[in-house]
C-alpha cells in the first residue's frame, strides 16, 4: 500500500484537523521539512525527542497543550521518580559544624553537632525546594500550557572538594 492511499497516521489527521500548515511545524521543530512530511506519512518513525519536539511546535503553534500520545501511536509511558544521591559536605568552622549541599544553592545548615548540622540541612533541602517551586510558579503564572513530569535521573561522580 502507498502513502498516497494508506490510512492516514494520527499526526497527519491532527495536522489536517487543525489546520497546521506544514512548512509552519517543520519550522517550530527546526526538523527538515522532508523529515517531517516522511513522518506525517508513516513513511519514517521518529525518535522520542522528535516527537516531543513535534508536540511542543504543535503546542506552540495552536496556543493549547498538545501531547506526543495526542500526535502518535506509542504506548504509555511510565516515568519512574527521579531518585537521586546528593553529597552533604560537613566542614568545622570554629566551633560549629557547617553543612551543605553543593549542588543545591542555598541549601546550607549549621549545628553544635554533625546531627545537629545534618537535621537542620534536611529542613534547608525542603525550604530551598519549596522556594524553587513557588518562585517557577509565579515566574510561569501568565504561561498558557504547562505540562509537569519527573526529569530523568542522571548521576555524575562527585569531584573533591569545592
Amino acid at each position: 500500500m502507498d502513502s498516497k492511499t494508506a490510512a492516514p497516521t494520527r499526526l497527519e489527521a491532527f495536522v489536517i484537523a487543525n489546520k497546521i500548515h506544514r512548512g509552519k511545524l517543520a519550522h517550530a521543530t527546526r526538523y527538515r521539512v522532508d523529515y517531517i512530511r516522511d513522518i506525517r506519512l508513516g513513511l519514517t518513525v521518529p525518535r522520542p525527542e522528535v516527537m516531543e519536539a513535534i508536540a511542543a511546535a504543535c503546542t506552540k503553534l495552536l496556543g493549547r497543550l498538545v501531547t506526543v500520545h495526542d500526535l502518535f501511536d506509542v504506548e504509555e509511558v511510565t516515568h519512574e521518580p527521579l531518585t537521586c544521591s546528593l553529597c552533604a559536605i560537613y566542614l568545622m568552622r570554629g566551633n560549629r559544624v557547617v553543612a551543605y549541599v553543593p549542588e543545591i544553592p542555598g541549601a546550607e545548615a549549621e549545628g553544635a553537632t554533625i546531627a545537629e548540622a545534618r537535621r537542620r540541612l534536611g529542613v534547608a533541602l525542603e525550604d530551598v525546594l519549596a522556594a524553587n517551586r513557588d518562585a517557577f510558579r509565579i515566574a510561569c503564572a501568565d504561561a498558557r500550557a504547562m505540562h509537569r513530569e519527573p526529569v530523568v535521573s542522571v548521576k555524575t561522580p562527585w569531584r573533591g572538594a569545592p
